[in-house]
């Protein structure tokens, strides 16, 4: 079996098969969220979206995410202030 029909077999499952990779996707997509995304992020508060595109078999999210002004933030607006970090046009 060549690469290029192992790969229309597997778009073709995925198709087949679209709600359980879409509630597989869906749980990982909120484990994530849950761990990385609350945890290390700080992420106080998100909306996702996914969306599924069968021609393709690709599945994939949109995320609005709010979170409270982090370490990072406070970081890249003090060096932003900073006179010798001034972008020249």
């Amino acid at each position: 079996m060549s690469e290029e029909d192992i790969k229309k077999n597997l778009v073709q499952s995925v198709n087949q098969y679209s709600i359980v990779v879409q509630e597989y996707f869906e749980r990982k997509v909120q484990v994530f969220l849950e761990t990385v995304g609350k945890k290390i992020l700080k992420i106080e508060h998100y909306w996702v979206r996914f969306e599924f595109a069968p021609s393709r078999g690709q599945i994939h999210a949109h995320l609005l995410a709010i979170s409270p002004k982090s370490m990072m933030q406070q970081q890249y607006f003090n060096n932003k202030k900073s006179p010798k970090n001034k972008q020249r046009i």
